[in-house]
């Protein structure tokens, strides 16, 4: 792993979320919530259109953004996703873009039970055209070093 990538950011790249993907979204994972399956309770929130589940966007294949190992420069024989952890902070719109972007938090080595270890944190964040963040997902790697 390169413990040089602290800091690289790339984006943001326009997502556009889908107002039927989100729906069909939703029924799969169970979203009951009216403000998501609801025109008429969206509306009458104030929002233009029924709002995506909060996880949505981190389902979408963000065209041009680049993978996340590959910039840690992660041997993937030797690395695992060790987890993801997400921060809701406002609605996810449908019908309008978001804007995806990405950082590198952190790379470093750690000592652990069986040797040594490479760890990678990235963060990436959906934002609106007016820079509001809807939501952020960070993403954990690491990599077997030993």
């Amino acid at each position: 792993m390169d413990l040089t990538a602290s800091g690289r950011s790339w984006g943001p790249f326009p997502v556009v979320v889908d107002g039927t993907k989100a729906q069909e979204f939703a029924e799969i994972i169970g979203v009951d919530d009216p403000l998501v399956r609801d025109v008429a309770a969206a509306a009458e929130a104030g929002h233009a259109a029924p709002l995506a589940p909060l996880t949505f966007p981190f389902a979408l294949a963000v065209e041009g953004q680049p993978f996340i190992p590959e910039v840690l420069a992660a041997r993937y024989d030797r690395t695992v996703l060790a987890g993801y952890d997400y921060e809701f902070v406002g609605p996810v719109p449908t019908g309008v873009p978001l804007w995806a972007k990405t950082r590198i938090v952190e790379a470093y080595e750690h000592e652990g039970k069986k040797g040594r270890v490479a760890i990678g944190v990235a963060e990436t964040e959906f934002a609106d055209g007016d820079g509001n963040v809807c939501t952020r997902q960070r993403a954990t790697f690491i990599e077997r070093l030993d």
